[in-house]
């Protein structure tokens, strides 16, 4: 998977259900995506809010491992505050924000550095004991498309059980994949995943900043197990 910026639940179900987690550094930049960028609540609690890293470069001429920061800490400490001033009633603002404002205001200006090491924190705060692995590690020469690719960094490693979200069912056939040697599996999350915020109708598919600040580590614990393996 692409490094995502504090990405949402579903994310981290995925690195909790496997044993060993690839970070996909050398694939292209997605403009549009979540690599650089998510969402948490706005001040109303029900209103969905970005937020997001400022970029040197963003071009899908560039691969992930090519992407610098902008060095403007004056926006990262805004952001900073932006989630201050928005989560400071939540119950567990006390215990999550010193984590966040620290990974948020990592001087490190390579993205997927600066995105993995806060994937990593995350992990060990929530008790994710999953290894890590760098794609761009493994020499790809000679694959043609993103299966090919998969298939080297499978093989590579040694992982005969590859395991992609529920959106992969586009474009990765079961059948296929046994050709190749390795059984693909999808994880997809419970739709009935939902926890108090601030009151109203809850808004789900925000960061996982959000569900620290409302939810207890036993119990994002617990959510992370709320999924099926298809």
């Amino acid at each position: 998977m692409q490094p995502y910026f504090f990405p949402y639940i579903g994310y981290w179900q995925l690195i909790h259900a496997v044993d060993v987690f690839v970070v996909y550094d050398d694939g292209k930049m997605i403009t549009n995506g979540w690599i650089h960028r998510n969402r948490i609540l706005d001040f109303d609690g029900q209103t969905p809010r970005t937020i997001g890293v400022p970029l040197k470069k963003k071009s899908v001429s560039h691969t992930i491992g090519e992407m610098e920061r902008a060095e403007d800490n004056r926006q990262m400490k805004q952001m900073v505050e932006m989630i201050k001033m928005r989560y400071r009633r939540a119950p567990h603002y006390q215990e999550v924000m010193p984590m966040l404002e620290e990974l948020i205001l990592n001087d490190e200006t390579n993205m997927v550095k600066y995105l993995t090491h806060s994937l990593r924190t995350v992990c060990d705060f929530l008790g994710i004991k999953t290894r890590f692995e760098m794609s761009s590690t493994i020499d790809k020469t000679g694959c043609e498309g993103v299966e090919d690719k998969a298939e080297r960094i499978c093989k590579t490693i040694g992982i005969t059980n590859y395991i992609n979200p529920i959106g992969g069912t586009e474009f990765y056939d079961k059948d296929e994949w046994a050709k190749r040697g390795l059984t693909l599996n999808f994880l997809r999350r419970r739709e009935t995943i939902s926890y108090p915020q601030f009151g109203g109708v809850f808004v789900p598919d925000l960061s996982i900043i959000d569900m620290l600040m409302f939810c207890s580590k036993e119990e994002i614990q617990n959510i992370l197990n709320e999924y099926e393996i298809l």
